[in-house]
């Protein structure tokens, strides 16, 4: 086996164990302190979602408490989310709550409230009370596209 493959079956066979902890619970069960990898085909961590409690509602159901999802790029944390209460549907592979969410993506902090996740569709939708918070908005222009000395981009830029 080449070191790639083995590098992707012992990432798949991870993943697997974890899913499989939580799979296995019947509705009422309950695992604490989880953490749920989830890799590329390359073997590379995607994203980890953890959390202090999830709890089996139904088949199909699981009730996670304290909610964390890491997306990582280049082993590096890009993105978090954080949330202290939601609901996550196996089936469908969606996360939905009315509890608050924070997400942190270097200089952009969006929170909100009655939250949708759908991982697959790379959606995140948040309902109510949306609110994003750029800390230094200059790193998201282009370069030279900022007025010397003030804080607003040219009229001609902002079009």
């Amino acid at each position: 086996m080449s070191a790639h493959a083995r590098r992707r079956w012992m990432a798949a066979a991870a993943a697997g164990a974890a899913l499989g902890a939580v799979a296995q619970l019947q509705p009422g069960g309950s695992a604490t302190a989880f953490r749920v990898p989830d890799y590329d085909d390359e073997g590379r961590l995607r994203s980890l979602l953890s959390g202090e409690r999830a709890t089996v509602l139904s088949p199909d159901v699981v009730e996670i408490e304290n909610l964390q999802v890491d997306m990582f790029r280049d082993g590096i944390v890009e993105t978090r989310i954080v949330s202290p209460h939601c609901l996550y549907h196996r089936r469908a592979h969606i996360a939905m709550s009315t509890s608050p969410v924070r997400i942190v993506r270097g200089d952009v902090v969006i929170t909100g409230e009655d939250y949708r996740y759908e991982p697959r569709r790379q959606r995140f939708m948040i309902q109510t009370n949306a609110r994003v918070v750029i800390r230094d908005v200059r790193k998201l222009a282009p370069p030279g596209t900022w007025s010397a000395g003030t804080n607003a981009v040219r009229s001609e830029e902002a079009r």
